[in-house]
């Protein structure tokens, strides 16, 4: 994976990409289009993202053990 600074260059259209947001540390998965980076959980604006990778498309993102989401203990 090869890591791009958001403020160098975008990824297409539409393009299965990972994330990351200013200070954090885990990526997200998603794509880029109509000028925001989206995810499953929203959208944000290319000056909240520090870097993006391409992501394999076949590789299916982690899904949340339900922690902090609302799930029964």
């Amino acid at each position: 994976m090869q890591w791009v600074s958001s403020s160098s260059s975008l990824p297409h259209a539409g393009e299965p990409i990972r994330f990351l947001l200013d200070e954090r540390t885990v990526s997200i998965d998603g794509e880029y289009a109509g000028g925001v980076f989206r995810s499953r959980w929203g959208e944000y604006d290319v000056g909240r993202v520090q870097s993006w990778c391409a992501s394999d498309p076949r590789v299916a993102p982690p899904v949340p053990d339900g922690a902090g989401y609302g799930a029964a203990r």
